[in-house]
């Protein structure tokens, strides 16, 4: 055996013993091993409403390149969104407000309303302050102007799937 293959097999041997030794040094039982595998591999699950397919493979484009987020299926319209939602459970529904056959105000109290766990951030041209009231009302926890989308689109998925209201006040001030 040549130095490459000691080499090769020390090197296999700490990369596969390391994790465990860790695990063990910290006295870490199972449970709590695989639950915390279990989160650093948890993905935010993401349902797209909007109906304009551009916007929608460009969010989806988007959102592909982050490792915490998946998206799990599109709808055009409202109706579309909460038959997706009972069958795909999404954690954030990033849903559109002026939409045809349901508009996205509609879907969301439909949403809250049939208790499913889904939380909604708004998104959309029509960023009116009383559109904004009136999703928050609906049941939606964070509203973004499309225009503003780029820079904080990834940070309300995330802030919003926890749970958190996301109303940047910067986004709604121009």
């Amino acid at each position: 055996m040549g130095w490459e293959s000691i080499v090769f097999l020390a090197l296999a041997a700490l990369f596969l013993l390391l994790p465990l030794a860790l695990v063990w040094y910290l006295n870490l039982g199972g449970t709590t091993q695989l639950l915390l595998l279990r989160e650093a591999r948890r993905r935010i699950k993401v349902l797209v409403v909007d109906d304009h397919a551009v916007v929608r493979d460009g969010i989806r484009a988007l959102l592909g390149l982050q490792k915490d987020m998946l998206v799990v299926g599109e709808a055009a319209n409202g109706q579309e969104a909460l038959e997706k939602v009972s069958q795909l459970s999404p954690d954030v529904v990033l849903m559109d407000l002026r939409m045809p056959v349901m508009n996205g105000l509609e879907a969301t109290s439909r949403i809250r309303a049939e208790g499913q766990p889904a939380k909604v951030l708004i998104l959309t041209q029509y960023d009116e302050e009383e559109n904004v009231v009136a999703s928050s009302q609906a049941g939606a926890l964070g509203f973004l102007p499309k225009r503003n989308a780029g820079p904080d689109l990834v940070n309300g998925i995330r802030v919003v799937s926890r749970g958190e209201r996301f109303m940047p006040v910067a986004a709604l001030a121009s």
